[in-house]
């Protein structure tokens, strides 16, 4: 197989970019490589070292797999990032898209842990198959692949500010310009009637039926909390061999929490934060570019049906004590943490990618680097000058 040729050629030289920051590590006093999340500021070389010797040691696990998954979070920017890699597809037949089928939803616990791994099966089969990657998206877990026989493949993802994320998800579903009816669909709770219902009454009104005011219900409540606040973490959690099911307990416990940081930091080779779709688009054609090469000319040159695909029109903005009740719903269930990893972690990929592929440096991501580090950043990664121009 071409493809995994191809990248079985990458992997030496991933082996030697990892022996190279091995040594540097070892000079700095960091003898063993992880991407961590929270901790202090390390020594950009010492800090570019770990990442790139953890990138080598991915990159190499995943050589023999054709597969990328993304298990996309909801109201995230996922339907954007599926859009430019379709006409990714269209235009070099490199990268092919499928996605779970509607008989996957609706499944609980080992039914759909089974019906997962099966269709993750599948398209490594169908990849390698075609002599190319194919890209599996769907709004699941996590799961470890090589539990079932399967190859490893490349995790990506996108994430989005907690608070923003919730509201958008709640106008979105309950939105009556999508659902003008009553719900027939999957989610029977989709739709402003069942909203009504919901919070106890029998019509909808958009000014009754807000999100401020769905949060003083508790029946509503608990419902954001199960359908929308646990998601993110559940989705990174992952699937167990031994159960097939996410622990559904509110606040989330410290150890679950954990465990969805860590898997975040070790099986994804890219998350995104939605703030910086353009860097994370120049990002993944460097890290990956037999697959995303020109991902960020089709997002810049698109029009909205790319740009704003699936966009939530119809958001009200919240009252004050809307974001303060959201607040206490995103610290009880470990979203802020795992945001706060995702974007750190996001800032030591970038930094990688500037010190492989010289154009990342002409762009400026202030989420990563501060003005005070901005000289030794440049230093570590090669460029001249980190903030040449102003991330858009």
């Amino acid at each position: 197989m071409v493809l995994r040729l191809r990248r079985g050629r990458q992997a030496g030289s991933f082996a030697q970019v990892a022996l190279m920051a091995s040594i540097l590590m070892i000079i700095a006093g960091f003898g063993a490589y992880t991407v961590r999340s929270a901790r202090p500021a390390l020594d950009p070389h010492a800090e570019l070292a770990d990442t790139a010797a953890w990138y080598a040691d991915y990159m190499a696990r995943s050589s023999s797999s054709s597969l990328i998954v993304y298990n996309r979070v909801g109201k995230c920017g996922s339907t954007t990032l599926l859009r430019i890699m379709s006409k990714l597809h269209e235009r070099r037949q490199l990268l092919m898209l499928r996605s779970l089928s509607r008989n996957f939803w609706g499944l609980h616990g080992d039914e759909m842990l089974e019906r997962w791994v099966h269709q993750l099966l599948v398209a490594e089969a169908k990849g390698r198959a075609q002599n190319t990657t194919l890209v599996i998206n769907g709004h699941a877990a996590w799961v470890n692949l090589t539990e079932h026989g399967g190859q490893q493949p490349i995790y990506i993802n996108m994430l989005r500010d907690p608070i923003s994320r919730i509201k958008s998800t709640f106008y979105y579903l309950h939105s009556p310009d999508r659902h003008p009816g009553r719900s027939k669909g999957r989610d029977p709770m989709a739709g402003p009637h069942a909203l009504a219902k919901l919070m106890g009454n029998k019509h909808f009104a958009r000014s009754k039926h807000t999100l401020t005011k769905c949060l003083r219900v508790r029946e509503c409540r608990d419902y954001v909390v199960q359908t929308y606040v646990l998601r993110p973490v559940h989705q990174f959690y992952g699937m167990t061999p031994d159960s097939g099911k996410h622990p559904t307990d509110y606040p989330v416990k410290p150890a679950t929490i954990q465990r969805a940081v860590r898997i975040m930091e070790h099986e994804y080779l890219l998350v995104i934060p939605l703030d910086e779709l353009d860097a994370g688009l120049l990002l993944l054609e460097c890290l990956l570019p037999q697959e995303f090469k020109g991902a960020l000319q089709i997002y810049q040159t698109g029009d909205e049906s790319t740009s704003r695909a699936n966009s939530n029109n119809s958001t009200t903005l919240p009252a004050d004590e809307d974001v303060a009740a959201l607040r206490k719903l995103v610290e009880g269930s470990g979203e802020a943490r795992l945001y706060s990893a995702a974007q750190q972690r996001f800032c030591r990929m970038w930094r990688l990618g500037q010190s492989r592929c010289p154009r990342l440096c002409a762009t400026a991501v202030r989420l990563c680097d501060s003005a005070s580090r901005a000289a030794a950043v440049a230093a570590a990664t090669g460029c001249a000058a980190p903030y040449a121009v102003a991330s858009q």
